[in-house]
């Protein structure tokens, strides 16, 4: 009778986990820290692809500049582009 009535509670299996097996809560550890780190890697893959693209943004300005004459030339010549 008393798995009868775990099974018709699913919510107390879910709020209070089962302290008999301790593989499984050492496996929610093992599981609790690896996402911490993916976490900190996916901030700093994130804060990377930011800066990554910025770059690419400022040359391909820097580009455009330079194409249209905006831009002395980089050697220090003050003639434009033409």
């Amino acid at each position: 009778m008393r798995q009868r009535e775990s099974y018709s509670k699913p919510t107390d299996q879910i709020i209070r986990p089962q302290k008999s097996n301790s593989n499984a809560i050492q496996s929610e550890g093992i599981l609790n820290s690896l996402r911490k780190k993916y976490s900190k890697v996916n901030i700093i893959v994130v804060i990377f692809s930011i800066l990554i693209v910025s770059l690419i943004k400022r040359s391909l300005i820097l580009s455009k500049s330079l194409r249209s004459g905006k831009i002395a030339n980089t050697v220090g010549q003050i003639r434009r582009i033409k």
